[in-house]
């Protein structure tokens, strides 16, 4: 097997997970519940990541900043590894299976999430990260369409 496939299937892995992670979090807001990692909550002096997501914290200008910087580390590692697959997949073996190739496919979903994410300013608790239009998902699709034709992801 090509030793760049599996890095792209990590990368794009590891990007998934990071992005899924965060999409998993908007929804649960209301409830609490978060899946920001410990390591980040503490390097930026979140005490109380419930109370950070929640409705109260949205006069905490400190509170609010502190949890968008460590969304913001998440969203970078993200892009980090996207870019890393990318440029992978660049350098996969001649002859690769097509099929192999779109396991980039998507991360096209996860790098619009991220695009999102920073237009709400890594805010998880903004409307615009919560209300997905159907232009939007038909963006996404078109995307990976386009990509998967062209062969470019």
């Amino acid at each position: 097997p090509d030793a760049n496939l599996r890095d792209v299937c990590r990368d794009v892995g590891i990007c998934l997970g990071i992005t899924n992670s965060l999409r998993a979090t908007i929804p649960l807001v209301g409830t609490g519940k978060i899946t920001i990692p410990t390591e980040l909550t503490c390097k930026y002096g979140i005490r109380n990541p419930r109370y950070a997501l929640s409705l109260l914290a949205k006069g905490d200008v400190k509170c609010q900043r502190s949890m968008s910087l460590a969304v913001k580390d998440m969203a970078a590692v993200a892009r980090f590894h996207l870019a890393r697959a990318r440029e992978s997949s660049g350098m996969m073996e001649e002859g690769t299976s097509p099929a192999a190739i779109s396991c980039l496919l998507p991360a096209l979903a996860s790098e619009t999430f991220l695009n999102r994410l920073e237009r709400a300013d890594c805010d998880l608790t903004n409307e615009i990260l919560g209300n997905v239009g159907f232009v939007e998902h038909g963006m996404c699709v078109l995307r990976m369409v386009i990509a998967r034709v062209r062969k470019t992801y």
